[in-house]
């Protein structure tokens, strides 16, 4: 766990010193009359989200001390200061808003470290239930309990986490100031426009989340029961040094899984020939040849549509677990089967939600174009321009779920996709 909070206080660090050479700030901090900072995006339901109270988005502020210094020491006991808060309203998807006004407070300003100047604090946006409905989100105390339900963070968004830094001294070409920073998809650094719309996803929330306002810290009830938190019938994967990365495909009744496993050994990741991997209690057998674990069967019925499966993995003498999301059934809804289409007029494909799909991509094959890709995020259909020849044309989508419980920083990286395909023909 250690390394891992090592590596997030690393990607921290390296999007500050990403921002000093980014030119001009994204807001000013000493402009007065208006909001110093609007945070604005969607917000979407998660599979699972459930609403059980009032719903609210607030800004959260912690100190640099959440995170580790660089210099070995343990994460100190955290603490959050509730800024800006809102009440949101409406049927999803809603665009929520949140306008911040003042700097954080002096209680959530530490210093950077790692040789830069001044002091800063890190802003999540928290989106959260009002469940004692005194109208703002409560810290937990050590030996407190949840009084409120966190349902989604900024630090935990689905391929985009993001935070708001804040800095009270310039550092390279940025004034001090405000700056929004995120991880692209390879986990790279990078700095939006004040104009950027910042997803929000509404979650089942759990323990992971509501740690972010436990006064004992975000990790601590890994360790030991706090804030109401851990032992509370929420199973934890164990802690350990292994990742898997791959994919487990579904296709008609065929499945292919192919996976990769490896280990932290301090120095570096180091593949794994002698895992133990098991889908759903199910041992993957070692390719030799790729040196992946795989499986490929027709008439599979190991993956349920729609439900979760365990996967295990042991090796050195370290185990844990993840569960993966199943997406559920879905169909394409156009072009249909053996339908006819032209082939110079814009083509768009068109398939019904998959419970539990976080995303979908798809793949067209027409005697002209070979074209796969993501759909736009949220988006139930994709439009192909025209000129894609004439002649037998086939459709795939790909409805993708993945890895839905894990450590609070995840390291694994597998793709749960499900996939329907339709052939058409495309006429003159």
């Amino acid at each position: 766990m250690t390394k891992h909070l090592h590596l997030f206080s690393l990607f921290l660090l390296s999007l500050l010193f990403a921002l000093a050479g980014c030119g001009d700030p994204v807001v000013d901090p000493g402009y007065r009359g208006e909001s110093l900072l609007t945070v604005t995006g969607e917000m979407r339901t998660a599979p699972g989200y459930h609403a059980q109270g009032p719903l609210h988005v607030a800004m959260v502020w912690f100190p640099t001390s959440v995170i580790e210094s660089g210099d070995g020491a343990e994460v100190p006991d955290a603490f959050a200061m509730v800024a800006e808060d809102a009440a949101i309203e409406g049927s999803f998807p809603l665009t929520y808003r949140l306008d911040v006004f003042q700097p954080p407070p002096p209680e959530a300003m530490g210093a950077w470290g790692q040789g830069l100047p001044g002091r800063g604090a890190i802003g999540l946006v928290i989106a959260y239930e009002d469940l004692n409905g005194n109208g703002k989100l409560d810290r937990i105390p050590r030996n407190g309990a949840p009084q409120d339900r966190i349902v989604g963070a900024s630090t935990y968004e689905p391929g985009r986490p993001y935070m708001v830094l804040y800095t009270d001294t310039a550092q390279q070409g940025v004034p001090a100031g405000f700056s929004i920073g995120a991880a692209d998809e390879s986990g790279e650094p990078a700095v939006l426009p004040a104009s950027t719309k910042l997803s929000l996803t509404l979650t089942p929330g759990g323990d992971l989340y509501d740690a972010l306002v436990c006064e004992a810290g975000w990790v601590t009830y890994l360790f030991i029961p706090v804030c109401g938190l851990g032992g509370n019938g929420e199973e934890q994967p164990p802690l350990s040094d292994l990742n898997v990365s791959g994919d487990v495909k579904l296709n008609g009744g065929h499945l292919d899984v192919d996976l990769r496993a490896s280990i932290d050994n301090g120095t570096g990741f180091e593949e794994l020939h002698d895992a133990t991997l098991k889908l759903g209690g199910r041992e993957l057998p070692f390719d030799a040849t790729s040196g992946h674990y795989v499986l490929s069967e027709d008439a599979s019925t190991l993956l349920t549509l729609g439900q979760k499966i365990r996967l295990e993995v042991s090796a050195r003498g370290q185990s844990t677990f993840r569960d993966l999301q199943v997406p559920g059934a879905f169909d394409i809804t156009a072009p249909g089967e053996g339908a006819h289409a032209s082939s110079t007029q814009p083509l768009a494909v068109q398939w019904t939600q998959a419970a539990g799909a976080t995303g979908y991509s798809v793949e067209l094959e027409t005697p002209n174009v070979f074209n796969s890709g993501p759909a736009d995020e949220g988006a139930l259909s994709k439009t192909y321009d025209g000129l894609l020849g004439e002649g037998d044309a086939r459709v795939r989508v790909a409805a993708r779920g993945g890895v839905v419980s894990g450590a609070v920083f995840e390291s694994f990286l597998i793709d749960v996709s499900v996939v329907k395909e339709q052939s058409f023909v495309l006429d003159p």
